[in-house]
């Protein structure tokens, strides 16, 4: 397994609710273009999305330019969102991708311990907000 399907498979086991939602969609791809960067995902009959270095027939297309990225992040809005295909497939993935947290104190935790991974987080946090 390649290192960016451990790091996604990774976030999903911190998701577990996320298989379930993407499992009926199994053997689907899903390609997301950000400006300037192309990813292509399939669903595995695990519900785990499996990142696909070659680029290929898609069942859905989401593509967006960087600040439609963002903003979809930080405010839940989806403007200026291109989508082709299977519109299903497209609305539960970009709920996935929006409901998706990754613990990442957790995952600091093991390198540098609870007390520096609470403080790392905690400035963070504060960098994005302000």
């Amino acid at each position: 397994m390649n290192i960016k399907n451990k790091i996604i498979n990774h976030i999903l086991a911190q998701n577990e609710w996320m298989k379930d939602e993407l499992i009926l969609y199994k053997n689907k791809i899903i390609q997301i273009e950000v400006e300037p960067f192309l990813l292509q995902f399939q669903v595995d009959s695990n519900g785990q999305l499996i990142n696909l270095d070659n680029l290929g027939d898609v069942d859905t297309s989401i593509s967006m330019t960087t600040k439609a990225f963002v903003n979809m992040l930080t405010t839940k809005q989806k403007k200026n969102i291109k989508v082709d295909g299977d519109v299903d497939l497209a609305n539960t993935f970009s709920k996935v991708i929006l409901k998706t947290r990754w613990d990442i104190e957790e995952d600091l935790s093991l390198l540098v311990g609870d007390i520096a991974a609470v403080e790392i987080s905690k400035f963070g946090k504060a960098f994005i907000r302000d």
